[in-house]
Order: C-alpha cells, then structure tokens, then sequence
C-alpha cells in the first residue's frame, strides 16, 4: 500500500526503490497487517477460550499503549471473525457494555474481545452490507456467550482485575 504523507503527486516516487530511497518525504511503500498482527505484537496476554458455538479471542493490552497513529481506533473493542474478516465491531459505550457482560468490570479499557463462531454448530452469514452477521435470522447471541464466559474466564483477565482491585482504596 502506498502512504500519502505529501499531497502533491508530482513529488512521490514513482517504483519501489525510489520510495524507499525516500523516507519519510513523498508517499512510501507499506505493508498492510491485519489485527491480529498488532494485538499479538503489543498485547500483554492474549490467548483464546473455547465455548460451545464460539471461540472467544481475548486480548489484554498495556495500560500505556498509545493506539494514535492509524493502527486502530479505540484501544478496547469487540468484533466477530467471519472468514479472517472482522464483523460487527464495538467501539467505546457499545464495548464496554459488552465487556461487562462477559464479566470484565475492571479493566475493560484494557481488553479486546473477537467471538468467532464455529460454523459446524451455528449457522453464520453477512447480512447485505457486509457489516454484520446473523444467526438464523437474528443477531449473533453476545449474551449467551458471556454467560458462558463468565464461567471460563481466563485466569489473566481475573488477575488484571484483582491487581486494578487491590488499588483502589475502597
């Protein structure tokens, strides 16, 4: 992909080399990661939790991560994997109130939650815009799987929340 960071055309490179040669000046080539890159490359902890009709892709982040920069929008989010895509994606009020459900009341500002259903046990299509998906009709069932969550939180984000805890004076 190219990176603009002049506006004007006449100055970017013309091939590869000449981007390279270039530096920070003109438009420079860049290769584009998926999420998954950038959550594994800066998260504390990560791992995934099987559930009944859904792995759920937990990733707790550094407090001080700085995500300005064109990375991603919101340090902690929600989103559904369909076919390596992301589906359905939660941003502030909507995430943290999902992060809740699934029972991450302290340090919700840290995590970032995918639900990626198994298509063997639960039917899964994008619905016309290609924004979200559905369940036999319906919305993905975020609710039955923090219950189910719940019960099998991964032992790293109960001691992120034990440590925000045990700082609190009250």
């Amino acid at each position: 992909m190219r990176d603009f960071s002049n506006s004007e055309p006449e100055q970017w490179p013309k091939n590869f080399e000449a981007a390279s040669r270039m530096g920070t000046g003109g438009s420079q080539m860049r290769t584009i990661y998926g999420m998954k890159y950038y959550l594994e490359k800066y998260a504390e902890k990560f791992g995934i939790v099987d559930l009944d009709t859904v792995k759920i892709h937990w990733f707790i982040l550094p407090e001080d991560l700085n995500v300005s920069g064109g990375v991603w929008d919101e340090k902690y989010h929600c989103a559904a994997i369909y076919q390596s895509e992301l589906y359905d994606l939660k941003r502030a009020s909507e995430a943290r109130s999902i992060l809740i459900n699934f029972g991450i009341t302290w340090g919700w500002n840290r995590i970032v939650l995918y639900a990626e259903p198994n298509l063997k046990k639960i039917p899964v299509i994008t619905d016309i815009s290609r924004k979200s998906l559905q369940t036999n009709g319906q919305s993905l069932p975020w609710e039955d799987w923090a219950e189910e969550f719940r019960i099998k939180m991964p032992e790293e984000i109960k001691q992120l929340m034990d440590e925000i805890l045990s700082k609190t004076s009250n």
